[in-house]
């Protein structure tokens, strides 16, 4: 079984812990199975989150999301966000190891 260290609320006590298999292991705690777009998401918030050491706003992830993975598939908006997502940027933050943004309760 693996071992995660995590607060009360279920984000990661160390974010520098934080790799595929623990995102995998976050995942199936939150009843989703990650996909290869779930991926996406996740390394885009992370490397925003890397680059402006905050989380974006669901705007903002929006924007970025339409630069960097949008496609004739699919339409990027809350909605799918949403759908991979369904408790939005905060259970997409706790899957990527990022602490808990401030503007959620």
């Amino acid at each position: 079984m693996l071992q995660v260290d995590k607060n009360a609320e279920g984000f990661l006590l160390d974010l520098n812990t934080w790799n595929l298999e623990i995102a995998q292991h976050l995942a199936r705690e939150e009843n989703i199975e990650l996909s290869t777009e779930h991926l996406a998401i996740i390394n885009i918030i992370r490397e925003f989150y890397q680059e402006y050491n905050l989380h974006p706003g669901m705007r903002v992830l929006i924007k970025v999301l339409q630069q960097k993975i949008a496609s004739e598939d699919h339409k990027i908006d809350s909605i799918y966000i949403h759908m991979k997502f369904p408790h939005g940027i905060k259970q997409l933050s706790k899957i990527a190891g990022l602490p808990k943004p401030i503007n959620c309760i």
